[in-house]
C-alpha cells in the first residue's frame, strides 16, 4: 500500500482508543484521511476521505461500519458525523450515512447521529 493513501490523523480526546482499533481501516488502500475523536459519550467521525478512484466500491461503507463497531466496543452512546457546507456532494453524503443507519439531527440537516 502506498503511504500517500493514509494520513495517520487520529485525535482521541480521552486516550481510550488504541491504534489496534483502527488497524483494519489503516490497511485499506484508498483511505486518504481518517480523523476520529471521542468525548465521554460521543464518538465523532471528524473526517473520512476516500480517494476518487476508490469511491463507489464499498470502501467508505466498510470503514464506517468498522468505526461503528469501535463506537459500540468503546461504549459510546452516539456516533456523530457532520457534513461540511463546502462538500461537493452533500445530498450523496446524506444518502450514504442514512444507508448506514444514521439519522439527521433535528433542525440541523448536516449533522447525523447513529446510536449503537
Amino acid at each position: 500500500m502506498a503511504d500517500s493513501y493514509v494520513s495517520p490523523c487520529y485525535q482521541v480526546d480521552n486516550n481510550s482508543m488504541k491504534d489496534g482499533d483502527i488497524e483494519q481501516i489503516k490497511g485499506l488502500e484508498g483511505i486518504r484521511m481518517l480523523l476520529i475523536s471521542q468525548t465521554q459519550h460521543t464518538m465523532c467521525l471528524e473526517t473520512l476521505v476516500v480517494e476518487d478512484e476508490f469511491r463507489n466500491k464499498g470502501l467508505g461503507s466498510a470503514a464506517v461500519r468498522h468505526i461503528q463497531d469501535i463506537a459500540r466496543k468503546r461504549g459510546a452512546r452516539w456516533l456523530m458525523v457532520t457534513m461540511l457546507p463546502t462538500s461537493d456532494r452533500p445530498g450523496d453524503l446524506r444518502k450514504f450515512y442514512k444507508k448506514l443507519g444514521f439519522q439527521p439531527r433535528v433542525g440541523d440537516p448536516d449533522t447525523y447521529f447513529w446510536r449503537p
